[in-house]
């Protein structure tokens, strides 16, 4: 959470512009605060909300006060602005408070009864909220898993913590008796103005939507934007004065950054010389009363669950189930990283099962080497994972390394040595894929579009959410080589026409992949156009229909993604048997990206994000930078995204090289030392005897 600052004072002028502020930092003249009334106890009927006599200036308005519709959609959700009648979760709203000063707010609310009378009838199990089975290979595999010699079982859990914020969920909402102003961080303006136009019951043309400065990518996040959105145009609306919205740390944490709980179990069977025979893996999630957009997510984890590897039989079965709690949701741009952890997790519990180099294992049952070319539901374009590996093997000598770790692991477990103070070392690798829009999404990923015009003097201007400085930088680079146009007369601006701004979540004009190649077919087209047609120009691209029918979403089959990168780490740590502290000696990381445009920016970048990655796993240690050697594959073709493929690749190497350090099989993380000590006398009994 970011320091408290000075609130700017901002008034009410354009229908769509981009805020260049939070939320938190805006103030307007009369302005009044408000917090959320949250219902205690559930399951249960909701019979009153009651509060002792309320000081002057202090209201509470609950759904009885609602002039238009008390609802909010958000994909296949629908869900109530505040609950009637039926509480389903404890913490669901049920009203507002509002008043002049927020810590008597906060006094106040502890005051306010909701009674709820607990509901005794026991339903029948509902149905899962998602569900998908998936089968490829020409035999059932599991036949092939229940008469194999050789299985492996094993069962994974990571849950890392979402995102720092820099400020907690909320917003601004202004109506004068004419129209509606809201200043929100929503990803989705349409969705917001829809909504609070809906809430209010007048025209969508009388809402105007600020966009602030977004910090969350949370797909609850996207439903909480509109719930604040709408409770607090409601308040405002009845009172006549702006009214500002804002969440507690506690009310963020637990319906905001609430992440979707995943386990995820392999059966698996191999054959003598290390190939895959059949992989039979299970995907379960709590999904809490409701998961908004549960489907896409099962769907990213099952498409992710196999990683690389193409077995001669593959069943994948994945539920997410509704289950007691608040809604959960999923950080979009890590959405897959869990299955990859399982898997690559499981790759080298197979290895230390068959005695096999794990870099050997991956390089036999890769998709480019696979023995068995059977029919398999999914294409990814990733021709040079096998040159991945290879370098990540030649950079971080990893096989010699691997070796002597493990006869060193050995001799530990021989009776006949005596113990040693010695640190113990191990020596872990991780490869995964990132995909860049998935072309079955429900939520338009796959409508990304973007405007570029040029103006009667000649000047330049993309049309585009507000992206990162280093983006922009590269944007304008490129509009200016292939326009032949001086950077200066390039802008990028985010104000869109009525009913025009963009339906898909901001952070997708982030992916540089797929809008680098929109803007050179812009280009390409204005410059085809604009000596033979007078300006303004204006020139529009999308995503292709072809491109969106190589993904068959019913059939689930076809090409998932825009396009992906490969990626894959190694890591080298030690262990000290005594206290159990891990220190990191080093990190690899190689990648496959394509065209890089700022080869300075995208290895500090990486670095950044593995730091950030490693304080979840180990968050009593410090990462400097010079324990982090990045390397790229030759830079051809189109530019691919990497933003949040370290997510998939570094905690399965961490875990795999604690895996050999301790003797054992890491499944779950985090592991911290408080629990790593224990953990570790469980799985492989290494813990050294006390005096």
């Amino acid at each position: 959470m970011r320091a408290e600052g000075k609130t700017t004072p901002v008034r009410q002028t354009g229908r769509f512009e981009i805020e260049q502020a939070f939320y938190t930092d805006l103030a307007m003249p009369d302005m009044l605060y408000a917090r959320i009334i949250r219902a205690r106890d559930a399951p249960g009927e909701l019979e009153v909300v009651a509060a002792p006599e309320l000081p002057e200036g202090y209201t509470i308005y609950t759904a009885d006060d609602i002039p238009g519709k008390n609802s909010v959609t958000l994909g296949d959700i629908q869900t109530g602005i505040f609950a009637s009648s039926r509480i389903s979760y404890a913490g669901e709203p049920v009203g507002i408070l509002v008043g002049p000063d927020l810590s008597e707010i906060d006094r106040l609310l502890e005051g306010i009864e909701v009674s709820v009378l607990p509901n005794s009838n026991r339903s029948t199990m509902p149905p899962p909220l998602a569900e998908r089975i998936l089968c490829a290979g020409t035999t059932a595999p599991e036949s092939i898993y229940a008469q194999a010699e050789i299985k492996v079982d094993g069962e994974y859990s990571i849950l890392l913590k979402p995102p720092l914020c820099a400020e907690y969920t909320g917003c601004l909402a202004a109506y004068d008796g004419h129209g509606l102003t809201v200043y929100s961080p929503s990803s989705q303006i349409s969705q917001v103005r829809k909504t609070t136009a809906g809430v209010l019951a007048i025209p969508e043309t009388l809402v105007t939507v600020r966009k602030t400065i977004a910090t969350e990518h949370n797909c609850n996040s996207m439903l909480q934007n509109c719930l604040t959105a709408a409770q607090a145009a409601l308040a405002s609306f009845l009172q006549g004065r702006p009214v500002k919205l804002e969440y507690t740390k506690s009310e963020h944490e637990s319906y905001v950054q609430n992440t979707l709980p995943v386990i995820i179990s392999h059966k698996t069977a191999i054959n003598t010389n290390g190939m895959l025979d059949a992989m039979v893996i299970q995907i379960s999630a709590s999904g809490g009363d409701y998961c908004p957009f549960a489907q896409e997510i099962l769907d990213r984890l099952v498409i992710a669950a196999s990683g690389i590897y193409r077995p001669k039989a593959l069943k994948i079965t994945g539920r997410i189930y509704k289950t007691p709690g608040p809604p959960v949701g999923m950080h979009f741009p890590r959405i897959d990283y869990q299955s990859f952890f399982a898997v690559e997790s499981h790759l080298q519990k197979i290895a230390q099962t068959i005695n096999m180099s794990p870099l050997e294992l991956r390089n036999k049952n890769s998709a480019e080497n696979a023995l068995f070319r059977q029919s398999f539901p999914f294409a990814f374009n990733l021709a040079n994972r096998d040159q991945v590996l290879q370098t990540l093997a030649s950079v971080s000598d990893y096989s010699r390394k691997y070796t002597a770790y493990s006869l060193n692991a050995r001799d530990r477990r021989s009776e006949t040595r005596k113990s040693s103070a010695d640190p113990v070392r191990g020596m872990g690798l991780a490869v995964a894929f990132e995909g860049s829009v998935f072309l079955g999404s429900e939520i338009g990923f796959a409508d990304q579009r973007l405007e570029v015009a040029m103006e009667k003097d000649g000047s330049v201007v993309i049309t585009s959410y507000q992206t990162s400085l280093s983006i922009q930088a590269i944007w304008t680079r490129i509009a200016s080589e292939e326009l032949k146009v001086p950077l200066e007369k390039i802008r990028i601006q985010g104000d869109f026409e009525y009913g025009k701004e963009p339906h898909i979540p901001e952070h997708s004009f982030d992916n540089i992949g797929v809008m680098v190649s929109l803007l050179r077919k812009c280009c390409g087209a204005l410059q085809k156009q604009r000596f033979r047609k007078p300006l303004p120009i204006r020139v529009t691209q999308t995503i292709t229909t072809a491109q969106r029918k190589a993904w068959n979403q019913k059939e689930f089959i076809g090409v998932p993604f825009f396009s992906a990168s490969t990626g894959a780490a190694a890591v080298e740590l030690e262990v000290d048997p005594y206290t159990y502290c891990v220190t990191i000696r080093h990190i690899w990381i190689v990648i496959d990206c394509g065209e890089i445009f700022s080869p300075d920016e995208a290895v500090r970048t990486i670095k950044t994000t593995a730091r950030q990655a490693l304080a979840t796993l180990i968050p009593t240690q410090v990462f400097n930078s010079t324990d982090i050697t990045i390397s790229f594959i030759k830079q051809d073709g189109e530019a691919r995204q990497i933003g949040n493929l370290i997510y998939r690749i570094l905690p399965a190497s961490y875990a795999n090289a604690l895996s050999q350090a301790l003797c054992a099989s890491i499944s779950v993380l985090p592991l911290f030392e408080d629990t790593l000590r224990a953990e570790a006398a469980r799985l492989s009994g290494m813990i050294q005897e006390e005096a």
